[in-house]
């Protein structure tokens, strides 16, 4: 197992297979020889969706793999010490048809089982939400087609609704946590006009807790995201007046408070980009601590932070923009969403070739839409959120994520946010 599919990533001596499935044309052959029993079958193609990596702990990769003009979905997950066996023997007997395709696969000798989708080792219910059940269609009248959007293994899958026709009639969501998510949509519809000229939040349809899923309404519209080349300055001058309006809403009373730059958290973060990519370990320990000694002693007023702000989360709905994918959401610092977002274009910047004029002219722009509504936080607290995010959900998550273009800029993105809190450190 000496694959290097991935630059300088640190062996994992706990999990030895994890090189060999981030390795997309290894895996695809392994898959051609397990689906086969041993005789090689035809494989049209293989492509990694997602990959979460916990150091010495798991790995998660989810491929999408085309056979014989069909499309299958399969979530591999490495376990340590023989418990592949456990898992396989609990898989399969919960287990529903896919078709021509076996719904697990185990490879013992990589301690490893691969799940078809709608199979998955914590979600029971993912089945009834790809072919709607007739529950769930009562809730929502007309569905009767289900096209998966995003899947995150053992976690979440959304689902766009269809009508038999292909019409978009909502969104269904499928998690542990729907009870939650259903909380915090209805209490934030109580508390913002559904006239805000900023900021539209979709409604909710209905919920089933049987089948863990969410039904939200659709918000017509095109994800930032998905215009990102196209993106102009006042799409996101509208994303920091809506951000602003949303920091102006009361936060229900269960919201949990917002910890992810809490000191232990950026200790952590420097440890794992250490012990994974020793090559920057010494850059990584170095920021972890400057960030701990440089909190702003005053980070603002607490208020109802989103808590995953980025273009994949924003409807470009006409002139508001809708945000959807609450499950994050905390009560914090206003820098908090706001150091997010910069971070994230900060690293197009640095990553995706994002010109260095149309990166500042769209974070003039996001600043002056969120000033518009909302006084902006100190400098200095902005500066340093900025720069824990670009640390703790940037490098850190070109880890957990295993984000090879991440990786390779690995030392850039942290330099990057050594310089945005040195230059804070030093006004």
């Amino acid at each position: 197992m000496m694959t290097r599919v991935v630059p300088n990533l640190a062996r994992d001596p706990l999990l030895p297979q994890r090189d060999l499935l981030l390795d997309t044309p290894w895996v695809t052959a392994r898959l051609s020889h397990l689906l086969a029993n041993g005789q090689p079958a035809t494989i049209d193609d293989c492509t990694r969706l997602r990959a979460t990596y916990q150091v010495g702990r798991s790995l998660r990769v989810v491929h999408r793999v085309g056979i014989g003009g069909s499309s299958l979905i399969m979530a591999a997950r490495a376990f340590r010490d023989g418990r592949s066996v456990k898992a396989f023997q609990l898989g399969t007997a919960v287990a529903v048809p896919c078709g021509q395709a076996p719904p697990l696969l185990h490879d013992a000798e990589l301690d490893t089982v691969f799940w078809t989708f709608p199979n998955d080792r914590r979600l029971r219910t993912l089945a009834a939400v790809a072919d709607p059940s007739s529950e769930l269609r009562a809730l929502l009248p007309g569905w009767r087609i289900s096209r998966l959007n995003a899947y995150a293994p053992e976690k979440s899958a959304t689902f766009t609704c269809l009508d038999a026709s292909g019409r978009i009639l909502g969104y269904a969501k499928v998690g542990a946590s729907i009870h939650v998510d259903l909380q915090m949509y209805e209490a934030l519809g109580r508390a913002l006009p559904s006239s805000d000229p900023h900021l539209r939040l979709p409604g909710v349809i209905g919920s089933s807790e049987d089948h863990q899923t969410l039904i939200l309404e659709p918000v017509p519209g095109r994800r930032l995201a998905d215009v990102r080349g196209n993106a102009t300055a006042d799409d996101f001058a509208r994303v920091g007046a809506a951000l602003a309006t949303l920091h102006g809403v009361r936060a229900p009373a269960y919201t949990p408070v917002f910890a992810r730059f809490d000191e232990s958290r950026l200790l952590n973060a420097g440890r794992l980009v250490g012990c994974v990519r020793p090559d920057v370990a010494g850059l990584a320990d170095k920021l972890a601590h400057l960030l701990t000694v440089t909190r702003p002693v005053a980070p603002g007023e607490p208020v109802c932070l989103h808590g995953d702000i980025h273009p994949k989360n924003m409807i470009l709905a006409g002139g508001r923009v809708a945000f959807i994918d609450f499950e994050d959401m905390a009560v914090g610092p206003a820098a908090a969403d706001l150091g997010s977002l910069l971070a994230g274009l900060r690293y197009w910047r640095r990553v995706d070739s994002l010109s260095h004029s149309t990166h500042d002219a769209w974070v003039d722009a996001f600043l002056r839409g969120y000033a518009a509504v909302r006084p902006l936080p100190g400098r200095a607290s902005l500066s340093w959120h900025t720069a824990a995010a670009l640390f703790v959900e940037r490098a850190g998550r070109a880890v957990t994520r295993v984000r090879r273009l991440s990786l390779e800029h690995l030392d850039d993105l942290l330099a990057d946010a050594r310089q945005i809190v040195t230059e804070r450190a030093s006004v």
